[in-house]
């Protein structure tokens, strides 16, 4: 079974490489590229405290809400 996952990590991982470099090499902007790598965190940040069954407390949500109003502000 661990395996299996490994694999499939392996396969996610290699699979974010080629879109970021494709990204890289498409995107009129550079920085629009490294705004979504920034907006995976908050994602990221929801999903280990839904999935490790973490408490988001008021300081977590905060940050977060923040994090992902500051990307906002960077696209318009």
């Amino acid at each position: 079974m661990e395996y299996v996952l490994l694999i499939f990590q392996g396969i996610f991982l290699g699979l974010f490489n080629l879109f970021m470099n494709e990204a890289f090499t498409t995107a009129p902007n550079v920085g629009y590229v490294n705004i979504i790598n920034g907006a995976s965190i908050t994602a990221i940040a929801l999903l280990s405290a839904w999935i490790f069954k973490d408490k988001l407390t008021t300081r977590k949500v905060i940050g977060i809400l923040g994090a992902t109003l500051g990307l906002i502000l960077l696209f318009l």
